[in-house]
């Protein structure tokens, strides 16, 4: 029995080294050509995303008022000490207006004056 399996295994062996290779045939990989011209190559994206300044810096008037012109513009560069906004006092917001009209009230030594009119401030 044993004899017999190991001919038919030598007989499998010797049919399979026997057979022919099949052809390779030669593989077409269909392409569509263009021709080459000058121009330029532009890829657009959204990207969407949140960000946040390193650092900020608080803009605090000299003189508490009503803003009247802003010289600058959203995302603008500025430089410390470039004015940013003209100021507008309101009346009697001033520390120098309060202050005079403190000294003008009855019982005061000096006589009452009338406040200047307000001059715009810049930041």
């Amino acid at each position: 029995m044993k004899k017999a399996l190991l001919a038919l295994v030598a007989i499998m062996t010797l049919a399979a080294c026997s057979q022919e290779e099949p052809e390779e045939t030669e593989r077409v990989t269909p392409v569509e050509t263009e021709e080459v011209r000058e121009g330029t190559f532009t890829v657009d994206r959204e990207i969407i995303a949140q960000v946040s300044p390193s650092a900020t810096s608080p803009v605090l008037p000299e003189t508490p008022g009503e803003i009247t012109y802003i010289s600058i513009e959203k995302g603008d560069r500025v430089e410390q000490g470039e004015p940013l906004a003209e100021i507008t006092p309101t009346q009697g917001d001033s520390q120098v207006e309060l202050q005079e009209n403190a000294l003008a009230r009855p019982g005061s030594s000096s006589p009452r004056r009338n406040p200047p009119a307000p001059m715009p401030r810049k930041l």
